[in-house]
């Protein structure tokens, strides 16, 4: 099975090769891993395996993300950052 680490690096060389930032996000128990920065676009990522579960917290925080109004999605996949952000 494929690591986190591995998804979250393709996400990061996805974003930069689209002349975004990728920026790691830590200080606060359970947010999100990334907040990509593209062209008038935010959105923030979650990098979980294909059998990762995410915490409480976690899903409090990409609740809380959404009801801000901004986009939040879980990244399980290379092939999911690919139709995330084809284009």
């Amino acid at each position: 099975m494929i690591r986190e680490s591995v998804i979250e690096k393709y996400l990061v060389k996805k974003i930069k090769s689209k002349g975004g930032q990728c920026v790691k996000l830590t200080g606060n128990l359970g947010i999100p891993d990334r907040m990509v920065l593209l062209t008038g676009f935010i959105i923030f990522i979650e990098v979980k395996t294909l059998t990762g579960k995410l915490t409480p917290r976690q899903v409090w925080w990409g609740e809380t993300i959404q009801k801000l109004g901004f986009k939040y999605a879980i990244i399980r996949s290379k092939e999911e950052i690919d139709q995330l952000f084809s284009g």
